[in-house]
């Protein structure tokens, strides 16, 4: 919070000098709880900044309001839970596949994917690696991945127009998603 109590240098022009904006002169703890500031003859990027600043007071009360509940031996519970992302499933190209449309991939004369679906193919295959293949797994040449290589290919095949002789490249594109 040091680094709030200072002044703020705004950059709004390069053709006007910058605007300093000083530290609020209220004795709250927060140099920015004062009430809004006025910006009559500044940019865009001001609005920017009295966002940001109305965010960090947000913040600041967030953090001064945190509820945390003890247990019965006296541990601390935190309240809020962590939000994670979850598993990505590539939706779109299932809806396609079940559709009974697949997708076109274009190769480069290096045997490169390129654009458009390149990236949805290599995404995909990745997406695809982390359903069929055990984390646990630390040698991607292992026989017992057999079984999940094919499950691998045959649902590349279910949603993209690939020829049987990338199935090589696909195969260690998904080794390198591992």
């Amino acid at each position: 919070m040091g680094f709030l109590s200072t002044a703020i240098t705004l950059y709004c022009d390069y053709s006007r000098p910058p605007f300093v904006l000083p530290p609020s002169p209220s004795s709250s703890s927060s140099p920015f709880s004062a009430a809004a500031f006025t910006f009559t003859e500044l940019s865009a990027s001001t609005v920017a900044v009295h966002f940001l600043l109305h965010r960090y007071r947000h913040l600041e009360d967030k953090m001064a309001n945190q509820d945390d509940t003890h247990d019965a031996s006296g541990s601390r519970n935190n309240v809020e839970k962590e939000i994670k992302r979850g598993l990505t499933v590539m939706k779109s190209i299932i809806r396609a596949r079940d559709k009974g449309e697949k997708f076109e991939v274009h190769w480069s004369a290096e045997d490169q994917l390129i654009e458009p679906n390149g990236s949805m193919l290599a995404s995909y295959i990745g997406s695809l690696v982390r359903q069929h293949i055990p984390i646990t797994c630390d040698n991607w040449r292992s026989p017992e991945l057999k079984v999940g290589k094919e499950k691998i290919w045959s649902e590349i095949q279910r949603s993209f127009h690939i020829d049987e002789s990338r199935q090589k490249y696909c195969i260690q594109l998904a080794g390198k998603r591992l």
